[in-house]
């Protein structure tokens, strides 16, 4: 099984950006890495991670790129996703 422990860790960008991943998403995150090794394999999993975790990281350098979710925002909160098919990530910005 895939262990993904690494992406609950904080990650600091070049930029002063803090990536925190919630203890639900990484739970998310393992048991769909888990999905993957049972039906499709170790190594295609292991790129998906890649994949996942490779794309989460370019928020450092420009927050900004995901999709803005109208559905899941409210007027004190924006939420946007980043779509990694078949995969969605959604994020919040606190530019404080």
């Amino acid at each position: 099984m895939l262990d993904p422990r690494t992406s609950r860790k904080i990650c600091h960008g070049g930029y002063g950006i803090e990536l925190r991943w919630l203890p639900f998403a990484s739970e998310q995150l393992r048991a769909d890495m888990q999905y993957v090794v049972d039906n499709f394999g170790e190594i295609t999993a292991k790129k998906s991670l890649r994949r996942i975790l490779d794309k989460v990281n370019e928020l450092r350098k420009n927050p900004d790129i995901g999709i803005w979710d109208k559905k899941f925002s409210s007027d004190g909160i924006k939420v946007r996703h980043l779509n990694i098919g078949p995969n969605m990530v959604f994020y919040l910005i606190d530019r404080y």
